[in-house]
């Protein structure tokens, strides 16, 4: 796999918990938050970590 490919990878797993959390009526800011940073460094195609704006 690429870095892109696990970066999509860790995206869709964010999500997916993200999706879970909320059926299950649990707190779910983190797992937002998680999933809008990955979306954007899926998004840019950016080889940054996550919190490094450049």
């Amino acid at each position: 796999m690429t870095y892109h490919e696990y970066l999509k990878a860790v995206n869709e797993a964010a999500y997916a918990a993200l999706r879970r959390g909320l059926s299950d009526a649990r707190d779910v800011s983190a797992l937002r938050q998680i999933a809008a940073a990955t979306d954007a460094l899926v998004d840019q195609n950016a080889p940054r970590a996550l919190g490094n704006a450049q």
